[in-house]
């Protein structure tokens, strides 16, 4: 079957005029090239207007091609252009050649798909503390309750349901979204996105305990976050007991995480859904916690370390580990470990028959030696 490089008989100018006189935001597979350093293979003047998966496919639409187990539908797919590899180049196809595909279709995704929110503005139904200092094209949305001696900085979004207590600053350009809680004293940076309903600056859990019961110890630190941090829904970021809980620029943390009193993040980590982070951890740059993973309290986890999902991590870590399992051990051994605990049933039959066969060579030397001692 011939595959055509303009899956449309209009030419890629007129399909331009179209859809820019329509107000669609549109680019030519040369411009997309330009822009995010790729090359193409194909048609440049072919127009993108949004992007897609490789199994939706589309006109004017761009997909892209990252996992190898995806690569059938390469050549199955409806879509006007592909980001890939150089490792995967195919004939027939309008490709968008990078060496990062995955981050190429992120940045390119961005531009088609710009964030959203409503105009800018103060809503008269939420209210704002005394002493409040507020930045330049902000918006407060209906709901929101900002305390006493709050900053908010230029372009923030806030919405609605939003409590920000006593003394929070919050920076440029971030967006918190509806039913956010930061707590009195706690710091956000510039560019920071607050997922609905997770919380900053919760008591850390500390108690003194006694035969008589447990005795609370103040929480009277902060949580500070840095720009560019990302946090997601239902997570919990506890206030220091004292000084302050840190999350380092550029992290990304998933929906349900925990992070304990006094625990310090790094830069530009990843923090999967439901992992833990216990009370003073402190954890590197670049690191990654899969899902359900753990850190115990007061370890250290070094730069670029990688922890498997369900690890339990309970002795410090140097840089650039993969552990995996409970107590964590070198991923590698974990592989064998569980390789080895896999064939347990097959062991445990080879030593019954073993034990049986050692039983049949005893009961028939035994007569012997008998007859021998006679």
């Amino acid at each position: 079957m011939t595959r055509w490089i303009l899956p449309t008989r209009l030419s890629a100018y007129t399909m331009k005029g179209l859809l820019r006189s329509n107000n669609v935001a549109s680019y030519t597979l040369g411009e997309l090239a330009a822009r995010f350093n790729a090359t193409v293979k194909g048609d440049p003047a072919l127009l993108i207007d949004g992007v897609t998966t490789l199994q939706a496919g589309g006109m004017g639409k761009l997909a892209f091609l990252s996992n190898a187990k995806y690569r059938k539908q390469l050549g199955e797919t409806s879509a006007a252009a592909v980001i890939v590899s150089p490792a995967d180049i195919a004939e027939g196809l309008n490709l968008l050649v990078s060496e990062d595909p995955y981050k190429t279709f992120a940045l390119i995704s961005q531009l088609f798909n710009p964030p959203s929110h409503p105009r800018k503005g103060i809503d008269p139904r939420a209210y704002i503390g005394e002493g409040v200092v507020l930045g330049e094209d902000i918006t407060i949305m209906a709901g929101a309750y900002v305390e006493d001696g709050a900053d908010i900085g230029a372009r923030a979004v806030i919405y609605p349901g939003v409590y920000l207590g006593r003394d929070v600053c919050v920076g440029e350009d971030t967006v918190i979204y509806p039913n956010v809680t930061v707590r009195e004293g706690c710091k956000i940076g510039a560019r920071v996105i607050l997922q609905p309903n997770c919380v900053i600056g919760s008591d850390g859990f500390g108690f003194a305990p006694g035969a008589d019961g447990h005795v609370k110890i103040p929480q009277v630190g902060i949580v500070r976050i840095s720009d560019d941090v990302e946090i997601g829904s239902l997570t919990a970021v506890d206030r220091a007991a004292m000084g302050e809980t840190v999350v380092g620029e550029g992290t990304k943390i998933d929906n349900l995480v925990q992070l304990a009193h006094n625990v310090k993040i790094g830069r530009h980590c990843f923090l999967v859904s439901q992992s833990g982070v216990a009370g003073s951890a402190q954890i590197g740059d670049f690191v990654i916690i899969a899902a359900q993973g753990g850190v115990g309290g007061h370890l250290e986890v070094g730069n670029g370390a990688r922890i498997a999902a369900k690890a339990g991590v309970t002795h410090s870590l140097e840089a650039g580990r993969e552990v995996a399992g409970f107590p964590a051990i070198e991923h590698r051994e974990w592989l064998k470990s569980v390789m080895a605990f896999s064939r347990t049933p097959d062991l445990r039959r080879s030593v019954k028959a073993m034990d049986r066969r050692i039983k049949e060579l005893e009961a028939a030397l035994l007569p012997t030696e008998k007859k021998g001692n006679k």
